[in-house]
């Protein structure tokens, strides 16, 4: 992902974050993400050896971010969302497409492939104005977005947005199939200090986090 700002003096600001993520078929996830401080000729950010942390969640929404540099595991409030998954990532119905607001537009991309795979992509723009949409001004807004569907994820983002001086883009770089170690990488190691979101008493967290704790492959509700 490469974030561009520009503040208040016209100074463009870059960030780049890499992020390589993985997910089973009992609907968990694992992101492991490193923050590049500066841009590189390649738009690759710093090396593997800066990972800042790692985040892992179930299907019912159950979330743990773990911090390699201080071995800390930090429970995190329930998400509503999937990590990874997209907006309109179902195949459009052209008589009814999803309808814009009156200063937006919404147009059908259709398909492309992204990584080797399927891709359905859309374009929404949205104007300052109902007079600056008619009068064909440049959007003040413009998002384009690709979704495989057959994984329900996020493929290539791009947005573009002036009233905050601020340009996003996030592309998946590589697809690999098949079910990842559920052992490795779903769970919380023991050496982990674990710091809960919501302690029953006035102690944030406790230390040895035990294997097994993590994004679990348990049913919601734990039944």
């Amino acid at each position: 992902m490469v974030v561009e700002t520009t503040d208040k003096n016209g100074a463009n600001h870059i960030r780049v974050t890499k992020t390589t993520s993985f997910r089973d078929s009992k609907g968990r996830v694992r992101n492991d993400r490193w923050y590049g401080p500066a841009l590189q000729g390649d738009r690759e950010p710093a090396p593997p050896t800066a990972l800042r942390d790692v985040v892992i969640a179930d299907r019912c929404g159950t979330s743990w971010t773990l911090y390699p540099a201080s071995h800390t595991a930090k429970e995190q409030d329930p998400v509503r969302t999937h990590l990874d998954s997209g907006q309109y990532c179902t195949e459009f119905d052209p008589i009814n497409p999803p309808k814009p607001p009156p200063n937006g537009t919404f147009e059908i991309l259709g398909h492309r492939l992204i990584a080797g795979v399927d891709a359905i992509g859309y374009r929404q723009d949205t104007y300052s104005s109902l007079e600056a949409k008619a009068s064909g001004a440049s959007p003040i807004r413009t998002l384009e977005s690709w979704c495989a569907p057959e994984m329900k994820l996020a493929m290539d983002f791009h947005e573009r947005d002036d009233k905050d001086s601020r340009e996003i883009s996030q592309t998946v770089i590589s697809v690999r199939l098949g079910d990842p170690d559920p052992i490795s990488l779903f769970e919380i190691p023991s050496d982990y200090k674990v710091v809960h979101a919501r302690a029953n008493t006035g102690g944030g967290g406790a230390s040895g986090a035990q294997n097994g704790r993590g994004a679990g492959g348990t049913a919601c509700g734990r039944r």
